[in-house]
């Protein structure tokens, strides 16, 4: 007996062909986590001091234990009667002046040196007293002052904002003497607005801020705001502000000649 063998599946005739294999399941994924955002380093504000030269002006050492920062070089003067000397001699950046130089002797050696190197800044420090001579302390016109005790962060953000100043001071002598040099005109003087009074409580210190408030809202118009009242000034105070220039950039030249 002769058997003839089906058709092959799928030919004419023959049975459907298999269902294709369904396909395996994939294996299961474990779940990615985002990525963490990189960490932008934070700005340490004592890199201001890298390099600065401080010279302590005091009868004791008291003081130099919070003038140990990284990057600052420190000397230390006792006697107010060398300070003149001293700062001729080296090139120092701050003069930090101790508690103990509040007599009207120290004060008229540190007001004789601010005249005559206005590019170094000074940081006074004082105690619950007020200075023997508190004309020629005004006169001696301190980057910052400081009350004793030392507050948490010691004397570090008062060199950092005088370091700011004395950059600044500096880079303006050094623009002003380029221009001499170049003879380039110095920029044009914007017009002024003067509010003065005869005592405090006049108001001063509220008109003056509204009106640079108002003047400030016209298009294209930048408005500074300068306090020169050295005894009663409360402009920064009243738009709580910590001011990073001092009423001595607008008496003084890049030479410390009065503007007169």
């Amino acid at each position: 007996m002769r058997t003839t063998p089906p058709p092959p599946p799928g030919a004419p005739g023959g049975p459907p062909p298999p269902p294709p294999a369904a396909p395996a399941p994939a294996a299961p994924t474990a779940p990615v986590a985002p990525a963490a955002p990189s960490a932008t380093p934070a700005h340490d504000p004592l890199e201001a001091l890298a390099g600065a030269r401080v010279l302590l002006l005091s009868a004791d050492d008291a003081l130099l234990g919070p003038l140990t920062l990284p990057g600052v070089a420190v000397g230390h003067l006792h006697d107010p009667s060398a300070l003149a000397q001293a700062v001729n001699a080296e090139p120092w950046d701050i003069i930090v002046a101790g508690p103990d130089q509040a007599s009207a002797e120290a004060l008229n050696h540190l007001a004789e040196v601010r005249a005559d190197r206005p590019d170094v800044g000074l940081v006074a420090t004082i105690n619950g007293h007020e200075p023997a001579d508190l004309g020629t302390f005004v006169r001696t016109h301190p980057d910052e002052l400081v009350r004793l005790p030392l507050p948490t962060e010691g004397l570090a953000p008062a060199l950092v904002q005088t370091i700011s100043l004395v950059r600044r001071r500096r880079g303006i002598a050094t623009d002003s003497a380029n221009r001499r040099a170049d003879g380039t005109p110095p920029p044009a003087l914007a017009p002024v607005v003067v509010v003065s009074g005869p005592s405090g409580g006049a108001g001063k210190t509220m008109v003056a801020t509204a009106v640079a408030h108002l003047l400030s809202r016209t298009p294209d118009r930048r408005v500074i705001l300068a306090d020169l009242d050295a005894q009663f000034g409360k402009v920064a105070g009243a738009l709580q502000l910590r001011p990073t220039a001092s009423a001595y950039e607008c008496l003084f030249d890049d030479v410390g000649r009065r503007y007169d």
